[in-house]
């Protein structure tokens, strides 16, 4: 069966009886996670443009206390998070997005468990085909493609769609969303909700008749092959039903890409302490220097962002002055007279700002990724893996690239558990993969000179809210970020994580 068909079909076919209860659970903590990152992100230009070209209808927009048409509807929730990168991560994609918001959109008188289970089957087939192209030169295969597919799985399951028309809006929806993504937030915003509503486009028609290419992710020149990505990882997409992606649920602290998250995280830890030590906040004024070490993802994000506020969330220099001005990026500093009147003191922060490469980081990311998803790497040699990192390089920022056999062999055997001992097992999959345990590790090492003399300095190694930490750690965090402050919304938090009635209701609650 193609791999399309066996996609769709798993995703039709799943019941809740057979998930185990903290997956159902991590997809509820997506749909908070998400609706306070559109309750923060209401302040917004970007939210307020939204909302008036909007038409009235019956349908909720978080944040926002009005209700739209279906289509405006969809479109706000999935700008704004798109535009602020503040949808939830999965093991190699941003699949939150598209899965609540489509989910939102169709919720009717589906019940909120039924929601729960739509983005589950969402997140584990728009994560299967972003982690077989995680060797692509770009984040084409794991971003916008993942999102309209995302939209189509919840779209297809809660439409109830055969399986045989969902396959075709699968690859309806994968084939028609370009892989190209402007750096800058609107633009960025725009692209992602037209990704998503494409995925109900698909399911539309494909319950007319219309057809896909459902070879797309089988030949060689498909859909991987557009996206550059020639050595696809295809044992990514075994293990449905025994290994669940959702594990590796990664919640968003704060608006920027995954990549920047070590990064702010650090920043936070460094402000806390120097209101700890001095009783008051760092100055804009204060800072002389900020030297930001990382690991080549980050550095590349960098150095493809626009620049300025428009670029915020891939723009380490402007994330950090919005967080070196306000210690937070949240409601209060998303909004427009916030920017315009802290502009000076943001732009003085980032001025400061050095984002510097460094191999050793590069090395170790890469080698904790080989280590964690070993097995399915094992049918690739290591001539397949020396072409797709000269590949990947390529299509980055320019800079010496240690891609020559000796110092892939270097990296390989640096310890025993690296790829040399996985590539001499037989063929593995997902399911031998321990997905609870995984982390993301971003190594970044931030170095804040001020005027006082001395530094203040950071390590990190892996995100906080990232895949890896207990339900329980996430269930806080998803809470906090949904309640913001609001001793009203912590009591809705609280209640939204067991409710049990309508989606209707669900999503009103959320609203």
């Amino acid at each position: 069966m193609l791999t399309a068909q066996t996609l769709a079909q798993w995703a039709l076919d799943l019941r809740a009886d057979q998930v185990p209860a903290d997956v159902l659970q991590r997809a509820r903590l997506q749909q908070l996670s998400c609706a306070g990152a559109l309750r923060a992100a209401a302040g917004l230009p970007l939210a307020k443009a939204l909302a008036t070209a909007a038409p009235r209808g019956k349908f909720p927009v978080i944040g926002r206390g009005k209700k739209s048409s279906q289509r405006a509807a969809l479109r706000a929730h999935a700008t704004l998070l798109g535009a602020l990168d503040y949808g939830d991560s999965l093991l190699w994609v941003s699949s939150s997005t598209a899965a609540c918001t489509a989910a939102w959109a169709l919720a009717g008188e589906h019940s909120a468990a039924e929601l729960d289970l739509a983005i589950v089957a969402a997140n584990e087939v728009s994560g299967r085909i972003g982690l077989a192209g995680m060797l692509a030169p770009s984040s084409g295969p794991a971003w916008l493609s993942t999102q309209a597919a995302a939209a189509a799985i919840v779209a297809g399951r809660l439409n109830g769609l055969a399986a045989g028309e969902l396959a075709h809006a699968l690859a309806l929806a994968l084939g028609c969303v370009a892989k190209g993504l402007s750096p800058t937030m609107a633009a960025r915003g725009l692209a992602t909700a037209a990704a998503v509503q494409a995925g109900l486009d698909a399911v539309d028609l494909a319950q007319g008749g219309a057809q896909g290419d459902l070879e797309l992710l089988d030949r060689e020149q498909g859909f991987y092959g557009a996206h550059g990505c020639q050595t696809p990882l295809r044992t990514a997409f075994a293990g449905l039903g025994q290994a669940w992606l959702t594990h590796t649920l990664s919640l968003k602290l704060r608006p920027g890409s995954l990549f920047s998250a070590t990064a702010t995280d650090a920043l936070v830890e460094i402000l806390g302490r120097h209101v700890r030590a001095a009783d008051k906040r760092l100055r804009p004024d204060q800072w002389t220097d900020c030297r930001v070490r990382c690991a080549w993802p980050t550095w590349a994000m960098q150095s493809a962002a626009a620049t300025g506020l428009p670029g915020l969330t891939w723009n380490l220099p402007s994330l950090f002055g919005v967080l070196g001005k306000g210690h937070e990026i949240g409601a209060e500093q998303l909004t427009h007279d916030w920017w315009q009147e802290e502009l000076p003191a943001i732009e003085q922060i980032a001025s400061t700002v050095r984002v510097e490469h460094h191999w050793a980081y590069t090395l170790q990311a890469g080698q904790a990724l080989i280590e964690q998803l070993g097995p399915l790497f094992s049918e690739l040699s290591i001539s397949d893996l020396q072409a797709a990192f000269a590949r990947i390089g390529a299509g980055g920022p320019k800079m010496a690239s240690p891609v020559s056999k000796s110092e892939l062999m270097a990296l390989v055997k640096s310890r025993p558990s690296g790829l040399l001992g996985l590539m001499k097992r037989p063929q593995g999959d997902l399911s031998t993969i321990d997905l609870q345990a995984f982390r993301f590790t971003l190594p970044v090492d931030l170095r804040l000179s001020t005027t006082r003399g001395g530094f203040w300095p950071e390590t990190r190694i892996v995100p906080e809210g990232g895949a890896g930490e207990s339900l329980e750690q996430l269930s806080t965090r998803a809470e906090n970020k949904f309640a913001a402050g609001s001793s009203e919304h912590a009591e809705r938090a609280a209640k939204a994580r067991t409710f049990s009635g309508t989606g209707q209701e669900f999503l009103a609650l959320l609203a």
